[in-house]
């Protein structure tokens, strides 16, 4: 199931045993496993194709309709414009976020500090109103151990 959800596509059992190195029959068991208890990958749903390929999606029975709303609206990232100065706050972040120095880069950058919080790309310091830590997704798309 994991290969499936990392594939780019729909993969047909024998490219997904071809990937993962395993021979087509322990493939096709593992696809008629998860096809038969669609619980088994919940919170994805294991969808075949017409040509016999595969794909795994997010079950979209499994949250309300509100729901779905809400999450389309706070990850809407696609409608985000990210500017060189979300970029400077991030970095100001990274190198000394945890210090009273970025104190200086959020005066600077109210309104770009302000997004990066909403959108949960900075983390707030409990008592610590001038200084704001990166979220480890942020350091973790950066490569950064």
């Amino acid at each position: 199931m994991a290969a499936l959800c990392a594939a780019r596509g729909p993969l047909t059992p024998g490219a997904l045993a071809d990937a993962l190195t395993w021979n087509l029959e322990r493939v096709q068991d593992a696809l008629e496993l998860a096809a038969a208890d669609p619980d088994l990958p919940a919170p994805l749903g294991l969808r075949r194709h017409v040509h016999g390929a595969y794909t795994l999606t997010p079950r979209l029975d499994l949250l309300t309709s509100r729901q779905h709303d809400h999450l389309n609206h706070a990850a809407d990232m696609d409608a985000f414009e990210f500017t060189a100065a979300h970029t400077a706050v991030l970095l100001a972040a990274i190198g000394s976020g945890r210090t009273l120095r970025y104190a200086n880069w959020k005066a600077k950058y109210a309104a770009e500090h302000t997004e990066l919080l909403e959108l949960g790309l900075l983390l707030p310091l409990p008592g610590e109103a001038d200084q704001a830590d990166v979220h480890p997704d942020v350091l973790y798309g950066l490569g950064a151990p």
